[in-house]
């Protein structure tokens, strides 16, 4: 990988309505008012099983329009990418919801964060990400190699104001 230190972000140069992924948008600690602003869902009390292959995932909320995990939900159970390539299938805007900073969670869930972020960025699926830290926080002091790829992705994602 060859850095490159020039003033313009060649990543923004492409992008267009197009992108699905990048048509997303990230929050950081939204209080009730702005998830209530920008149509955030809140947490509800029951989850959602989803059956996915042979196994069943615990999901915040499923609708034709909408596929909501927490990070706990997602990332911190025994998922694969398999499962995240079948949900593609099925579901085209995912919300990621309560991601803590990565270096408060083992490398295994760093690694499904990493896995479901290249997953949805391949598939062009919409993500709506509500993080509890900015993405510098989120990223720092992970020591996986993929997580630069991941940070970049991230950063395509308008945040909300």
């Amino acid at each position: 990988m060859v850095a490159l230190n020039g003033e313009e972000d060649y990543r923004e140069r492409h992008l267009s309505q197009d992108n699905a992924f990048c048509s997303g948008r990230m929050w950081v600690n939204p209080n009730a008012q702005q998830r209530q602003l920008y149509d955030l869902p809140s947490l509800p009390g029951e989850p959602v099983s989803l059956t996915v292959g042979y196994r069943t995932l615990l999901a915040a909320a499923a609708s034709p329009a909408l596929l909501h995990f927490t990070f706990t939900q997602l990332c911190q159970a025994a998922t694969a990418v398999m499962d995240y390539l079948t949900l593609c299938e099925s579901y085209a805007v995912w919300l990621l919801d309560e991601v803590p900073p990565l270096a408060t969670v083992g490398p295994a869930t760093q690694q499904r964060f990493i896995n479901v972020i290249d997953v949805l960025y391949e598939k062009q699926i919409r993500l709506l990400l509500v993080t509890r830290c900015d993405l510098e926080t989120l990223v720092e002091g992970v020591e996986l190699e993929d997580i630069q790829r991941t940070r970049s992705r991230l950063q395509q994602l308008p945040r909300a104001v």
